[in-house]
């Protein structure tokens, strides 16, 4: 929760459902090697500070969930600076060619 709350500035209440998710989390050696990574990196994403369609900020509770940490890790929040649109566009039209 240091981690956490150093990252978010969220100083989330520890109900006994977070507690029960958080060592499930803790137990996978994975995700217990791969934390304190996804909040640094998480933390920085526009999308999670609420820059998005519903003004939604990541919370401990989502974070917990089993796959937002890869998901995270794999670049999914990141925006694209490209248009993926417009890439179909242009693949489409060179297929159809």
């Amino acid at each position: 929760m240091e981690c956490w709350t150093y990252y978010f500035s969220q100083n989330p209440k520890l109900t006994p459902e977070r507690r029960r998710k958080i060592q499930v989390r803790l137990n996978d050696d994975w995700w217990h090697d791969n934390f304190a990574d996804a909040c640094a990196t998480a933390c920085k994403l526009p999308f999670c500070q609420g820059d998005n369609d519903r003004g939604w900020k990541a919370n401990i509770d989502w974070f917990l969930k089993p796959d937002t940490l890869p998901k995270i890790l794999e670049g999914f929040y990141e925006r694209s600076k490209k248009d993926p649109y417009k890439n179909f566009q242009k693949i489409t039209a060179s297929a159809a060619q």
